[in-house]
């Protein structure tokens, strides 16, 4: 099955907040992944050992001219290997501008889903030993999905992924900068909060999805009509991720572009989803910007430009 086969059935409206999800089997369990990040589903691949990987990388093969890693989820979650292991299938992924494989037991089946509908991990966080690195949870038909948290996976495989040396000089003018932020993941909100810190960004609110903040923003902007004030003394600038439960980047971003008294604000789209196949979405809901996690030399010299004009 390849990306390209599925186009038509891929959501082609933005800021619909919604998303299509591939659901796959790990020891009986669902789990879940956005159709947006998968290229393709292969069978399991001749593969190549690297001696000094991480236990749960199984090797690497070569695909399209593409040399991919293979990440084993049950050796990841401490799983015994599949008894069939020789049917297991591999999900090739494209995330923050490079690609990936996830060997699984076994495919299901594409829903789509509202963002509305996926809940927070937190209850099932809570029950395990070891919780597994997942961003949410979607009830569908009596079964419970479980969504991957691939992108965290991936930064505890190779630390430092999303660093690229940049270097961080602080920038007086952004002492009375006020910055809202919006991400599921809490150590990517803490990543991006310390870099505007030390960039020299004197308030910094964040929060767990694109809803919060969204409510969060409105009472801002009631506030500043209130006291009949200029929204930018109450904020300045709104960084989100696309993926969040209840409200995911791109409908934020058209809520924010289709106010009046919001458009101005602009607005960072700060994503492991900016491709070429997918910017027209950001582009299409009015996001003043788009940038994928692994630049954060470029959310620099953005955030300080924006702020230096």
């Amino acid at each position: 099955m390849s990306k390209d086969d599925g186009k038509q059935n891929i959501l082609l409206e933005s800021g619909t907040n919604e998303l299509e999800v591939l659901v796959f089997i790990i020891a009986g369990q669902m789990y879940g992944i956005n159709v947006a990040k998968v290229r393709e589903i292969i069978n399991l691949p001749r593969i190549l050992q690297l001696p000094e990987a991480h236990k749960a990388v199984d090797g690497i093969f070569e695909l399209r001219g593409k040399v991919i890693p293979l990440v084993s989820i049950r050796t990841l979650f401490k799983l015994p290997p599949n008894e069939n292991a020789k049917a297991d299938r591999v999900v090739v992924c494209e995330f923050n501008e490079q690609q990936f494989a996830f060997r699984v037991d076994e495919i299901r089946r594409i829903h789509r889903i509202s963002w509305s509908d996926v809940g927070s991990p937190e209850e099932i966080v809570a029950l395990a030993d070891e919780p597994p690195p997942i961003t949410g949870v979607i009830k569908l038909q009596g079964q419970v999905i479980q969504m991957l948290d691939f992108e965290n996976v991936m930064n505890d495989l190779q630390p430092g992924l999303d660093t690229h040396g940049a270097v961080i000089n602080t920038n007086p003018r952004l002492a009375n900068a006020r910055v809202m932020i919006a991400d599921d993941s809490l150590i990517i909100r803490r990543k991006i909060e310390q870099l505007l810190r030390e960039m020299g960004v004197g308030e910094v609110s964040d929060f767990g999805d694109g809803k919060a903040l969204w409510e969060a923003l409105e009472a801002r902007a009631q506030e500043a009509r209130n006291a009949g004030k200029p929204l930018s003394e109450y904020v300045n600038l709104v960084i989100t991720d696309i993926e969040m439960p209840q409200m995911d980047g791109h409908h934020l971003t058209k809520s924010i572009k289709e106010r009046p008294d919001l458009k101005a604000l602009p607005v960072i789209i700060y994503s492991s989803l900016i491709t070429p196949e997918l910017l027209h979405k950001g582009t299409a809901v009015g996001a003043d910007f788009q940038i994928v996690k692994s630049d954060t030399e470029r959310m620099i010299k953005t955030v300080n430009a924006l702020f230096n004009r």
